[in-house]
């Protein structure tokens, strides 16, 4: 595992603040970890049965965060966070249980590897049916990487054409 439950303690999100208004502290339900990057990383999930399909929902979500359980925003002023939201049929549910697909969605959303074989169109042939883009998209270490990279591109700027 390239990831650690942090043993920083933060403190509860003011409940004054809007989802939109930047401040520190984790909202209830986020468990902060730490990356092997070392970059803190709160995340969460939530899963419910999908009515009338017998199905589980399961929606999970990670931001990069500063030590005070701020959200870490990129150049441009925006937050980096990740949200991913998919369905399990109710065969997974009974074979694999509740936990099990929950972990495998916050596994996707910090970046860690899946460990199931891939179909010939490269989609996961593991209970979470994702494709290697899905993966790449939905990682939160990705969107720390692009973050930075961009950072440093901005200070090159039309430099980039006299290499």
């Amino acid at each position: 595992m390239a990831f650690t439950k942090s043993t920083l303690e933060l403190p509860l999100r003011d409940e004054a603040l809007t989802d939109d208004e930047h401040g520190a502290g984790l909202y209830p339900d986020e468990t902060l970890i730490e990356l092997d990057t070392g970059e803190l990383v709160a995340v969460s999930v939530t899963s419910k049965r999908q009515a009338n399909t017998g199905g589980l929902m399961v929606c999970a979500w990670s931001r990069a965060v500063n030590p005070d359980g701020s959200t870490l925003l990129d150049s441009g002023g925006e937050e980096i966070e990740n949200e991913h939201h998919t369905t399990f049929t109710p065969h997974d549910v009974l074979e694999y249980g509740v936990d099990y697909l929950n972990r495998q969605v916050l596994l996707l959303m910090i970046g860690e590897p899946l460990y199931a074989p891939v179909d010939e169109n490269g989609i996961s042939t593991g209970p979470l049916k994702v494709s290697s883009d899905v993966v790449a998209n939905a990682s939160i270490k990705n969107d720390l990487s692009v973050a930075q990279q961009a950072t440093e591109s901005e200070a090159i700027g039309a430099n980039v054409l006299f290499p």
